[in-house]
C-alpha cells in the first residue's frame, strides 16, 4: 500500500509540475514567463519574442509600454510578445546571457537572436515581420502559405527547388521567398509574387534563367514608400531618386494618381517616392538620403552617385507641373563629365554638380553671341576636346554668356579660358593667360593637368591583370601576396570611377599589394559577396580571407586607408598604429587585432539599429580622438549583428569591454558607467594606473 501511496503521489507530482509548464499567464497582451514556462513558451509559439525587464529600470518600463503595444499589432499575424521579470528569474537570466537590462530576443522555430530593444513601434513591428524567416522558406500548409504573405511585404512564392532559386534568394535579401509543396497545394502556376503595396498577385510561367529580371521587374511599385525592402533596394541600385512631400490637410488621391502618371514617363531613369509625413519610417528614410528636414508640397531629388540634392516647391498638385519640375530636376541626374570629344554646355542648372562636385578637371571656355572671336575659337576648342577624349579625367564645356550666365562664374573678358583643377576634393581655378591656339592650350594641358591611360573602347585600362576563370585560382586563392579584387561592369559609370582609383594608387603599393579584375558581367567566382557594380576585395596571401570594401568611398585618401589598415592588421599586428580614429572590427580580425595587439583595446559591441548606440557614437569617436598616438590604447567597435566571436558574451547594446593586456593573458572588464567621452577615458587610464601600481 506504501508503494502505490508513493507512486500515487509521484504520478500527481508530475501532472502538477506539467500544468505548472504548461500554464501561460497574460497581462496587457503580453505573455508572462518564467523558468517553469520558458521553454514550453518557445516550443508552442514558432514566432516569440521576449523582453527581459527588472524593477526599478525607467528605460524598462518605457520599453515594455511599447511592446504591449507591439504585441496588440502582432497578434493578428500570429506572433507573440512575452515578458521576464529577470530580478525574479536570476538563473533562467544567466540562462540566456541576460546581464542587462532591458533586453529582447525574438524566436523563429526555435532559432534565438537579437531583438531591437527601441521604442519606435514602427521600426519594431517593420522589423519584426522582416526577420520572421529567413532568405527561403518550405510551405507544406496553406496555413503557411497565408501567413507568410500576409507576414511579408514582399513574397516570391514558387515551385522551384530550394537549390533552383538559392542564387536569386541571395542577389535579393530584401525579398522572402517560399517553396510551395506540390503535393499539397497542385501547381497553377510556375511562381508568383505578391506585394502588400499591388492591387493583385503578378504570374511567372517562363524559364528558370528569367525569373530573376521577372521579379527585378515586377516585384515592385511604381511609386515607392520606403518599406525596408524597398529603402534596401533604393541603396543596392543607386538611381536617383524623386521624392514628393504630400500636405496632410490636403485631399491627396487624385495629387497622388497625378504623381504616379509621371512616374510612368520618367520609369528607369528615376526612383519616384511618396513622402506621407504620417508614416515617420518614410520620412526618416527619405530625410536618411537628403541630409535635411521635409517641407509640405516639396519634391526632393538626391542623386546617390553624387550625393547631390536638390528641391523645388509645387504650388497645385497636376500632371503638367509635376512633369515641369521632374525635368528641370533630372538635369542632376546626369552623370558626371568625362573626356569623351564633345564641349559640354554648362548652364546654371548644372553648374553646382559639374563644377564643385565632379571629380574631372574642366576646362571652360567662355563665349558670347555676336563674337568673331569666339567663332574662331570655337572650332580650335572643339579640335582639342576630340584630340584629348583618352583622357577621361579632362572635360572640354562651354557657357554663353549671352543667353544662360551663370552668375557664379565672373568673366571680365570674352572669349576666356578657365580651368578647375580637381584635387583631394577641392576645386581650384586657374584662369588661362596664354595664347588661345590649339598649340599653346595643349601645351599648358602636357605640363599642368596630370595624365591617366586609357585604352580604346569604353573601359580603361588599368595597370592590373584581368581576371578569368582560366588564371583566377593562380592569381586570386593561391597568389603569396595580397590582392585588390575590382569587380566592375563595362558600361558602369561608378566601375569607370573605381578602376580610376586603381589606376592611381597602384604605384603606391607596388611589390606589396597585387592589382586584379573582372568583368562581373562575364565571370562569377565563388565567396565573393556582390550585389553592385563596382565592388571591390582584399584577399589575404593564399585567398585566405576576404574583406570588402565599402564601394560608396569613393575617393583615394579612403581606398588607400582601407588598403593600409588590412596590410597593416595582417603583417604586423603586435603594435598598431593608433591614428585617432575607431577601429571597425569583424569577426576576422577580432584576434588579430583586439587579442593579438599588445595594446589595451576598448571595443564597443552595438547593433545598427540600437538607439543608445547611435546617441553615444560622437562621444565614442572623441574618445578615440582623446587617445590618437596613444602607444598603449585602441579604440574599436564591433557589429555584434554581422560578427560574432565564442570568446565574449553579449547579452544588450551597446556592450563595452576593455580588453586589458597584462603579460600574455588578456583580462575583459566591462564599462557600465557614464557613456561620455572623458568617464571613459578616465576609466581606461585609472584600470592601468591601478595595474602599473601592482
Amino acid at each position: 500500500m506504501k508503494v502505490i501511496a508513493i507512486l500515487i503521489i509521484l504520478i500527481l507530482s508530475i501532472n502538477g509540475e506539467n500544468r505548472l509548464k504548461e500554464k501561460i499567464d497574460e497581462n496587457d497582451g503580453l505573455l508572462l514567463l518564467d523558468r517553469n514556462n520558458y521553454d514550453y513558451a518557445i516550443a508552442k509559439y514558432p514566432k516569440l519574442i521576449v523582453l527581459f525587464t527588472t524593477y526599478g529600470c525607467n528605460l524598462c518600463l518605457q520599453l515594455k509600454s511599447t511592446f504591449i503595444e507591439l504585441a496588440k499589432r502582432l497578434r493578428e499575424y500570429e506572433i507573440y510578445v512575452a515578458e521576464v521579470i529577470a530580478c525574479e528569474n536570476r538563473a533562467l537570466s544567466i540562462r540566456m546571457n541576460s546581464t542587462s537590462y532591458p533586453a529582447a530576443y525574438m524566436y523563429n522555430e526555435g532559432e534565438k537572436s537579437v531583438f531591437p530593444n527601441d521604442n519606435d513601434l514602427e521600426l519594431l513591428f517593420e522589423y519584426t515581420l522582416q526577420h520572421s524567416y529567413g532568405l527561403i522558406t518550405q510551405l507544406d500548409l496553406q496555413k503557411d502559405i497565408d501567413l507568410f504573405i500576409k507576414r511579408s511585404n514582399i513574397a516570391v512564392l514558387s515551385y522551384f527547388t530550394i537549390n533552383e532559386i538559392a542564387d536569386i534568394a541571395i542577389k535579393m535579401p530584401q525579398i522572402k521567398f517560399g517553396i510551395i509543396n506540390q503535393k499539397i497545394n497542385p501547381k497553377i502556376h510556375q511562381a508568383f509574387i505578391t506585394n502588400k503595396a499591388l492591387s493583385k498577385e503578378i504570374y511567372f510561367n517562363g524559364q528558370l534563367e528569367e525569373f530573376y529580371d521577372f521579379i527585378d521587374k515586377n516585384a515592385y511599385p511604381l511609386v515607392f514608400s520606403l518599406t525596408e525592402e524597398e529603402f534596401k533596394k533604393v541603396e543596392a541600385e543607386e538611381i536617383p531618386i524623386i521624392g514628393m512631400v504630400l500636405d496632410p490637410n490636403q485631399f491627396n488621391d487624385y495629387i497622388q494618381s497625378y504623381y504616379e502618371i509621371v512616374a510612368q514617363e520618367f520609369k528607369g531613369k528615376l526612383r519616384f517616392v511618396l513622402i506621407n509625413t504620417k508614416n515617420e519610417l518614410t520620412v526618416r528614410r527619405f530625410q536618411y538620403f537628403v541630409g535635411q528636414s521635409l517641407e509640405y508640397k516639396r519634391i526632393y531629388y538626391y542623386n546617390l552617385y553624387t550625393k547631390y540634392t536638390v528641391s523645388l516647391p509645387y504650388d497645385e498638385g497636376s500632371i503638367p507641373t509635376f512633369r515641369k519640375i521632374v525635368e528641370q530636376i533630372q538635369i542632376y541626374s546626369e552623370s558626371f563629365w568625362e573626356g569623351d570629344g564633345y564641349v559640354h554646355d554648362l548652364i546654371p542648372l548644372n553648374y553646382q554638380i559639374q563644377i564643385n562636385k565632379n571629380p574631372n578637371h574642366i576646362i571652360l571656355f567662355n563665349e558670347k553671341n555676336a563674337c568673331d572671336l569666339c567663332f574662331g575659337f570655337n572650332d580650335i576648342f572643339n579640335d582639342l576636346s576630340i584630340k584629348y577624349q583618352h583622357r577621361n579625367n579632362l572635360v572640354f564645356a562651354k557657357q554663353n554668356r549671352s543667353l544662360k550666365p551663370i552668375r557664379e562664374i565672373i568673366v571680365e573678358e570674352i572669349p576666356s579660358v578657365y580651368i578647375y583643377l580637381k584635387q583631394d576634393g577641392l576645386v581650384n581655378l586657374v584662369i588661362y593667360k596664354g595664347e588661345l591656339s590649339e598649340e599653346a592650350i595643349s601645351q599648358y594641358i602636357e605640363e599642368h593637368i596630370p595624365f591617366t591611360k586609357f585604352q580604346q573602347g569604353s573601359f580603361p585600362q588599368t595597370s592590373g591583370n584581368e581576371i578569368d576563370n582560366s588564371n583566377f585560382d593562380k592569381l586570386i586563392l593561391n597568389n603569396e601576396k595580397p590582392v585588390l579584387f575590382l569587380f566592375y561592369s563595362p558600361n558602369c559609370e561608378h566601375s569607370k570611377a573605381a578602376n580610376q582609383l586603381f589606376e592611381q594608387i597602384n604605384p603606391l603599393f607596388e611589390n606589396k599589394v597585387i592589382f586584379c579584375r573582372t568583368d562581373a558581367t562575364k565571370n562569377q567566382f565563388e565567396g565573393f559577396n556582390m550585389n553592385s557594380y563596382p565592388s571591390i576585395f582584399f584577399i589575404t596571401p593564399k585567398g585566405r580571407q576576404i574583406i570588402k570594401y565599402d564601394s560608396q568611398q569613393r575617393s583615394i585618401e579612403k581606398l588607400v586607408e582601407f588598403i593600409n589598415e588590412q596590410l597593416h592588421i595582417k603583417n604586423n599586428y603586435e603594435t598598431l598604429i593608433n591614428n585617432g580614429k575607431v577601429i571597425s572590427v569583424t569577426s576576422d580580425t577580432f584576434q588579430d587585432i583586439v587579442i593579438k595587439s599588445k595594446q589595451h583595446v576598448l571595443v564597443k559591441f552595438y547593433a545598427p539599429w540600437c538607439g543608445h548606440c547611435k546617441n553615444m557614437a560622437k562621444e565614442y569617436e572623441e574618445l578615440a580622438v582623446l587617445f590618437r598616438g596613444n602607444k598603449d590604447v585602441l579604440i574599436a567597435d564591433m557589429d555584434w549583428t554581422q560578427h560574432q566571436v565564442p570568446t565574449v558574451s553579449i547579452s544588450g547594446f551597446p556592450t563595452m569591454i576593455l580588453f586589458y593586456k597584462d603579460g600574455n593573458s588578456v583580462e575583459q572588464i566591462k564599462y557600465n558607467k557614464q557613456r561620455q567621452a572623458k568617464q571613459m577615458k578616465q576609466f581606461i587610464e585609472e584600470l592601468m594606473n591601478q595595474h602599473d601600481e601592482l
